[in-house]
């Protein structure tokens, strides 16, 4: 086979794969990984390596890139669990295959890179209408389960796929490359799509990142706008969607905080049976401004529901939670007392709500925004009142911090180690006589951290180093695109350990070379309609 017959074999099977990547990351880490493997065979077997060896003398920024591997293999030499270590360093493959890969081969020019774009945002679409097919074929009569909602990926990994892929498209709304009313139409019907999604996901770390995300674009828009009209009507538009949220915020937790007014003696002592009341007022735990531990009788309760339902009161409910709890809580929210009477006064539905683990009546407005805010606010009350922050997302990662801080104390300069993380976890929990229950007993749930107490200050900074170097020396390729990727990253970085498992992985890596190494250097401005502004488009 001659060099002109390997380079044209090599350049489909290179554009295929990257698209077959860019498809399966929303769907399949089978897929990523085949995908992932072909390609570095590929480029093995058919890449023009003369040119290879020049571009990595010639691109620094690979080498840099490569140096944060570098510092995972060098964190093995100090590490006592080696198998836990080898999987780590198996999870971090892609960041040294694909931007070696993506950062030799043959530049993309513009129609391949927005071909990889757009079976990015197919894979997204899919996922989300088989995430959509999974909750219409279930029954649940509440908000459903994100996890039911994103049936391939963590669905705070797919909260992030869509949130690209709104930015994304957002870009290509108001490129006047994209031209047809039709074309316009089908953007505006996916980016209202995947905002619906997104808000149904109700992926805290989602929301978060699209906010700011909108804030982002929205400034930088302004930032370059040549016309004052404009530019007055979005700055506008985001200082007005701050102060509504904002409000919206305040406004829920003082709703939260608004209490009924108790009288000790005021209080009934016995039930219309007959029987005692049990009363904790020291405890203000409360649903809906209702004290949860007032007028408790678990007797009546528990035979007045095993009359009407068909799981035990002393058994679990559908998520794993004690349905005695579930069903105090549930009738609190209700306004309802907890007792024969009380449980007599739900309906069918509410029976349903409270065997599928709902603990609130607010729980059944699916899509009610006030609902998500609301066990965010109980979440962090019922913490900082001394409860239990297991099952529980946001307290649960405030464990999490507190106790990865304490390993990184320990461990300041040079870390635990690559192996050692998930060890020293578990042996700091015992340590703290923590209150999470043993399933819950997870890592940091934010890769800053988790860089900190594997590596230490010296590593961490080595990394940050590597990463900004990357940045410093590939910033011709800081355009739109690249920008709200590093913003989508950086900010999933805070929240979540992203880079620790496979498909964060392959979204950082691939993302990363597909913006900054594999695009040609050919830039070319895009005027805004009306000369509203302008912005970098990749050429």
């Amino acid at each position: 086979m001659s060099r002109a017959e390997k380079r044209r074999y090599y350049s489909i099977l290179y554009l295929g794969l990257l698209c077959i990547l860019a498809i399966s990351l929303p769907l399949s880490e089978f897929g990523l990984s085949l995908a992932l493997i072909i390609l570095f065979l590929a480029w093995l077997i058919l890449g023009d390596h003369t040119k290879t060896l020049d571009r990595l003398r010639k691109r620094e920024s690979i080498w840099w890139i490569g140096l944060i591997y570098l510092i995972h293999l060098a964190g093995m030499i100090y590490s006592k669990d080696m198998v836990y270590g080898w999987h780590d360093l198996r999870i971090k493959l892609p960041l040294v295959v694909l931007p070696l890969v993506m950062g030799t081969s043959d530049p993309l020019g513009r129609k391949e890179f927005h071909l990889v774009l757009r079976f990015f945002l197919t894979g997204v679409l899919i996922a989300t209408l088989a995430g959509t097919l999974a909750v219409l074929r279930s029954e649940t009569a509440a908000l459903p389960d994100p996890r039911m909602l994103s049936p391939f990926v963590s669905h705070i990994r797919l909260s992030l796929f869509l949130n690209l892929s709104v930015f994304i498209l957002l870009f290509r709304l108001f490129d006047v490359s994209v031209r047809g009313w039709w074309k316009k139409a089908g953007l505006v019907i996916l980016i209202i799509w995947f905002m619906f999604f997104l808000g149904v996901l109700r992926s805290l770390t989602g929301w978060a990142v699209f906010l700011i995300g909108i804030v982002f674009i929205g400034c930088r828009y302004v930032y370059l706008s040549r016309s004052l009209l404009p530019g007055l009507f979005v700055a506008t538009a985001l200082i007005t969607m701050v102060l509504v949220i904002a409000s919206f915020a305040v406004r829920s937790v003082a709703r939260f905080y608004h209490t009924d007014d108790i009288h000790i003696e005021a209080l009934d002592k016995y039930t219309s049976l007959g029987n005692l009341y049990f009363h904790d007022p020291a405890n203000r735990q409360v649903e809906n401004g209702h004290y949860t531990w007032l007028y408790v009788s678990e007797p009546e309760m528990e035979k007045t529901w095993n009359q009407v339902s068909e799981i035990p009161y002393d058994s679990l409910d559908r998520k794993g939670q004690e349905i005695r709890f579930t069903l105090i809580r549930y009738l609190t929210s209700k306004g309802l007392r907890k007792d024969a009477e009380g449980v007599n006064q739900l309906s069918d539905t509410d029976i349903r709500a409270v065997e599928q683990g709902l603990t609130n009546v607010l729980f059944l407005k699916k899509w009610n925004p006030y609902t998500r805010l609301y066990e965010l606010i109980w979440e962090i009350d019922f913490y900082l009142k001394g409860g239990n922050p297991s099952g529980h997302s946001v307290t649960q990662r405030m464990e999490y911090w507190k106790t990865g801080w304490r390993i990184w104390k320990a461990h300041p300069l040079i870390g635990i180690g690559t192996g050692d993380v998930q060890r020293a976890f578990e042996q700091q929990y015992r340590q703290d006589h923590t209150r999470l229950s043993p399933e819950w007993r997870l890592r940091a749930h934010n890769q800053y951290l988790t860089f900190l107490l594997t590596f230490g200050i010296a590593g961490f900074l080595l990394i940050i180093a590597a990463m900004g170097r990357f940045v410093y020396l590939e910033r011709r390729k800081l355009d739109y695109f690249s920008l709200v990727f590093v913003l989508v990253a950086g900010l999933s970085m805070v929240n979540e350990d992203t880079l620790e498992t496979h498909t964060g992985m392959c979204f950082f890596a691939f993302f990363l070379s597909l913006l900054f190494l594999a695009r040609k250097e050919k830039y070319e401005k895009i005027k805004g309609r009306n000369n509203a502004g302008s912005r970098q488009a990749v050429g």
